[in-house]
């Protein structure tokens, strides 16, 4: 049975100063001048007290107050919060009808709800969405500048833990319900790496103006800022690539170029060498080796030790910012406009291991033994050449015989059509291009960010896809969607943190503008010309 939710409702009540149709009926029952505010005040508690005990307006189709305004997109009934156009603080009730505890399916219109200038509360949260309906399962706001990192799932004595970096701070979550079980401060902001975990510690970068590298015990509860930080460094940290751990030396690619890599269970800075260009996207491990690709699709190979040892160099002329994936004894590396399988054959002999996340099977970067052919041109070991529509810097993800991105297609109208799509692994044949929204009037972002830069995750026969603020979307594996949602934030240079699935949840990192402050003044700021390409040295 569908069930229907008024917009006129919610938006009537959910202020108790200035209601309109209270004021309207008020005058009419009481006659004369304008009811006084307590008479106001218990008139329209008691009119909406009515109004849930008549048919159709009962608690089955009534909401909540919002706790959060500008975060609360939470179904609660029958249909989610979302900010009023316009920018309005003031929630209101979408009427969207669905099947009763089934998947959300908005409307292009109802996706398309702009958030005004900035929201007036912050907008940072952790949110855990439904895998099989695309409801809100718990949602966790916390403090801190806006960040993009993506989060990871460790555990600990058989207990999973869900750790996600932000501005100023790292916190682990229960995966069942959300609860916050430690916190770790920290001086950064504008986030981008994601941790990685081994030997017992967690290792993360804090992002722009106090770059560090931070290991932390992550048995302790509450705050453990002072208690459980093992060391830390500040050289060649990166303000873009994510850490890679291998055995126990941990590499740090920076964005000039410097290769860095530390004892990761001392903390000991073991070796610094610059290589060539500047990099954006994260280094992965295959065969025991290092693979590093630049901004300009030069990748390096590196042999781990305790020196620098250059095997190979490889170059795909061609803007890079993705990072690249494994599968089988193939490489997938996506280009600023195409996609490239590199082997040296196209036999991979046993059934390919996946490439389901952004990062890789344990999203820390590492494919383990492939015996992968780590040399290569436009000539060489190049088994197809795939182009791809659009802009985006979402990383290939993998599952069987399917490659799935995500692409943003400019359109002549100012319009940008948000597409997931599929190429065959084999052929590189596309399979599958859907639009999940046609976006009006997209928010501005930083130039060297795209509007399709989150990487999807592949789980079973669904595959999902984030597209920051614009649209959260779920399609399966032979094309069709199944539900597609919104998490309004702001994510002001946009988007990039990417989802991950953890159980029954699709966990995603909605760390928006909400400052900076200048501490002294308690004033916002705008700092909007501070991250850009002019960056900072890693030495």
């Amino acid at each position: 049975m569908r069930r229907f939710a008024s917009a006129a409702g919610v938006r009537s009540f959910s202020k108790i100063g200035g209601v309109p149709y209270a004021q309207a009926f008020a005058r009419v029952l009481f006659g004369g001048d304008d009811p006084g505010p307590w008479t106001l005040l218990a008139f329209g508690v008691a009119l909406f007290l009515l109004a849930a005990t008549l048919p159709g307006c009962g608690s089955q189709a009534s909401v909540a107050p919002p706790v959060e305004r500008f975060q609360q997109y939470e179904p609660v009934g029958d249909a989610p919060l979302a900010p009023v156009p316009g920018g309005s603080d003031e929630p209101s009730l979408l009427p969207v009808a669905y099947e009763a505890n089934g998947p959300v399916m908005l409307t292009a219109e109802e996706l398309n709800i702009g958030l005004g200038p900035e929201p007036i509360e912050p907008a940072q949260s952790i949110v855990a969405l439904e895998k099989e309906t695309g409801r809100i399962a718990w949602r966790r706001q916390r403090d801190g500048d806006h960040a993009y990192s993506t989060p990871l799932v460790v555990e600990m004595d058989g207990v999973a833990q869900i750790v996600s970096v932000s501005g100023r701070g790292v916190a682990s979550y229960d995966p069942d319900t959300g609860r916050e079980l430690w916190w770790c401060r920290h001086h950064g902001h504008t986030v981008v790496p994601r941790p990685v975990f081994g030997h017992g510690m967690v290792y993360f970068c804090t992002g722009y103006e106090a770059p560090s590298l931070i290991a932390i015990d992550p048995t302790g509860e509450y705050d453990i800022s002072e208690s459980h930080v093992r060391w830390q460094a500040e050289k060649g940290v990166p303000f873009n690539a994510s850490p890679l751990l291998i055995g126990t030396q941990l590499f740090l690619m920076g964005d000039r170029g410097v290769l860095t890599c530390y004892d990761a269970i001392l903390g000991t800075l073991s070796w610094q060498h610059r290589l060539s260009g500047n990099f954006s996207s994260s280094p992965i491990e295959v065969d025991g080796l290092v693979l590093a690709v630049n901004d300009d699709g030069v990748a390096s190979v590196i042999q781990p030790g305790d020196e620098f040892e250059l095997i190979a160099t490889n170059v795909i002329d061609a803007p890079v910012q993705a990072s690249p994936a494994v599968s089988g004894k193939s490489l997938f590396l996506r280009t600023e406009s195409h996609l490239y399988r590199i082997a040296a054959t196209t036999d991979d002999g046993d059934a390919p291991l996946d490439w389901p996340q952004f990062r890789g099977p344990t999203g820390d970067g590492n494919a383990g033994r492939r015996d992968m052919q780590l040399r290569w041109s436009e000539s060489r070991n190049v088994v197809w050449k795939t182009a791809i529509a659009g802009r985006g810097w979402s990383s290939p993800v993998i599952a069987g015989n399917q490659v799935w991105l995500t692409t943003a297609l400019e359109e002549s109208d100012g319009a940008v059509s948000l597409r997931a799509v599929c190429i065959n692994r084999r052929t590189g044949e596309t399979q599958h291009d859907i639009e999940i929204l046609r976006k009006q009037s997209p928010e501005p972002m930083h130039p060297r960010n795209s509007h399709a830069t989150p990487t999807p995750v592949i789980d079973g026969d669904r595959v999902y896809i984030h597209f920051g603020a614009h649209a959260t979307a779920c399609v399966s594996t032979d094309g069709r969607l199944l539900w597609r949602t919104r998490i309004p934030y702001h994510h002001y240079h946009g988007p990039a943190g990417s989802p991950i699935v953890c159980g029954n949840l699709v966990v995603i990192n909605c760390d928006g503008y909400d400052g900076p402050y200048d501490r002294e003044s308690d004033q916002r700021v705008n700092h909007a010309d501070s991250l850009s390409d002019d960056r900072t040295t890693d030495e």
